[in-house]
């Protein structure tokens, strides 16, 4: 992404203010379609391959060139089916783009009254580590009532964002047991931006995963989209 900006910047004559604008999105993009993932030197050759029919110094050409790739493969079945598969993980590496939307639009901790961002901002000093990954469904009551396979209680649509000591005092409680009272001070804005579906603690918990996982595709959608408006 850094390199296309600097090839924007140098040889295409693109204004800082577009580039920000464009590789940010680009960086958005890559991210969530995990797109250098595999074969990444190849993909790349793609990817600078749009460039060849590009004039020196057309930096609209530029920015078309690469917002086109962005919506060709950032359609309503992407937002709609695709993410929420690729949400099916364990894989905590998954979740950094539903981190980054959370920063992106503001998102409160769970059940607190500070940022995400300001939380996970490394210059914060703190004694311990500010904000923990805390399973909305623990682990141990889980285990506890037959969900046994890690990969099981282990996925990302069962995990969220809250401060140590929320994490602390849930513990291994039993959802229906903690959240009720936590959820009186949770307003709608917070609840949205976590992807939390309504009274989620009574659910099934495979159903619980398949429906939070739609949620939180739709909030990375909200954040890439925002700066489209």
């Amino acid at each position: 992404s850094y390199s296309l900006f600097l090839i924007g910047r140098i040889s295409y004559g693109v204004s800082v203010q577009d580039l920000r604008k464009t590789i940010g999105r680009w960086f958005a993009f890559v991210s969530v379609t995990g797109r250098y993932s595999g074969s990444p030197e190849s993909i790349m050759e793609e990817d600078l391959a749009r460039l060849r029919e590009i004039t020196d110094g057309d930096g609209q050409s530029f920015i078309n060139a690469y917002e086109s790739a962005i919506e060709s493969e950032f359609t309503k079945d992407f937002w709609d089916l695709t993410l929420p598969a690729r949400l099916e993980s364990s894989n905590i590496r998954t979740i950094t783009s539903f981190m980054a939307a959370q920063c992106k639009l503001g998102a409160k901790a769970l059940y607190s009254e500070l940022s995400v961002a300001d939380l996970l901002n490394p210059e914060r000093q703190s004694t311990r580590k500010d904000l923990e990954v805390h399973h909305l469904f623990p682990k141990a009551w889980l285990k506890a009532n037959g969900v046994t396979n890690q990969r099981d209680y282990n996925q990302i649509a069962n995990q969220t964002l809250v401060e140590w000591s929320i994490n602390g005092e849930i513990s291994d409680k039993n959802p229906a047991d903690y959240a009720p009272a936590y959820e009186e001070n949770t307003d709608d804005q917070t609840r949205m931006l976590h992807a939390m579906p309504e009274g989620w603690w009574e659910m099934e918990y495979q159903a619980f995963l398949v429906e939070r996982r739609k949620l939180m595709a739709g909030v990375i959608r909200k954040a890439f989209e925002k700066d489209a408006m």
